[in-house]
């Protein structure tokens, strides 16, 4: 069915087909006459703004997301976002490199940290890197860090009950009942983060007192991927054996002792002088085994 009714069924019954109506005009030299006889009129070209590939009006190139996300001012989450601009495949390359420390991590390769000489300047531009095909950037993170401090103290309060409850099954004590001690998770959390973030910038404060090149988020970021090796060790203390859990628990302290170590070997050995360079590397290595032995003594201490 064809004509007027063609377009029945939209929604708006006075709607013309495409096409099937189109305003008169006039012809062009009509409009050259009311033109002249009119000496008002201005004839303005209208300007429509394009929109470049880049997505800004007018050609103009948009505004890249890390120029948004770069912010000095502390009290926005801009400020907060760029230490946490990190994803999957560096945080686990970073956990990688703290189970094998002989090679410097990645955010600290343009550092110079690591190289027997003077020029230990802090480099400040941002550098990317290539691995597996995939570019990853250089920036220290703190992502990691809160992660693998919050999942290890929830590992400790779960591992010290789990070796109460065997201590309490193989004592076969009738006359009291279990109960889970939540004492031993609280302790966990405030001990795990007082030293991953507290202590370690108070080892940053003594470093700038001493006028070394350390950013604040490069110590954070060593001591935060430091703790990991305590997680394997936190699960491996679960077998009800006191030498093995010994041995794992030395072993972990000492290898975390070594990875912050090894980081911060060159950088205090170039820029400090030997008495406070033997003074800083006794704090650093006696406070990590003192809180070491803190997981033996107390969240390990069952005798089982």
């Amino acid at each position: 069915m064809s004509g007027p009714y063609e377009n029945y069924g939209s929604n708006d019954p006075f709607k013309e087909s495409a096409g099937a109506y189109a305003p008169p005009t006039k012809p062009d030299n009509m409009q050259q006459r009311e033109e002249q006889h009119n000496p008002n009129s201005v004839s303005v070209p209208i300007q429509v703004p394009t929109k470049s590939p880049t997505g800004g009006p007018n050609g103009e190139p948009a505004a890249a997301p890390e120029a948004l996300k770069s912010t000095s001012k502390f009290w926005r989450s801009e400020f907060y976002q760029q230490f946490f601009d990190v994803d999957t495949n560096q945080v686990l390359l970073r956990l990688s490199n703290a189970l094998v420390p002989l090679n410097p991590p990645d955010f600290l390769m343009d550092r110079k940290w690591h190289m027997n000489s003077a020029n230990t300047d802090v480099q400040t531009e941002e550098t990317t890197f290539q691995e597996a095909g995939v570019t990853l950037n250089r920036r220290p993170d703190l992502y990691g860090p809160f992660w693998i401090c919050t999942t290890l103290w929830i590992t400790l309060g779960i591992v010290s009950n789990i070796m109460s409850k065997i201590a309490y099954t193989k004592a076969n004590d009738t006359t009291t009942k279990w109960t889970y001690n939540f004492q031993t998770t609280y302790i966990a959390c405030l001990v795990i983060y007082l030293y991953c973030f507290v202590f370690a910038t108070a080892v940053w404060g003594l470093m700038k007192w001493k006028s070394l090149p350390v950013a604040l988020t490069d110590t954070l970021c060593l001591y935060g991927y430091s703790m990991f090796i305590f997680e394997l060790v936190a699960v491996l203390c679960m077998v009800p054996v006191t030498a093995l859990q010994w041995i794992f628990v030395l072993l972990g302290g000492l290898w975390s002792t070594a990875y912050l170590i090894i980081n911060f070997w060159f950088i205090w050995k170039t820029s400090l002088e030997k008495k406070w360079f033997l003074i800083i590397v006794g704090i650093v290595s006696v406070f990590h085994i003192l809180l070491t032995l803190s997981f033996k003594f107390y969240f390990f201490h069952y005798k089982i």
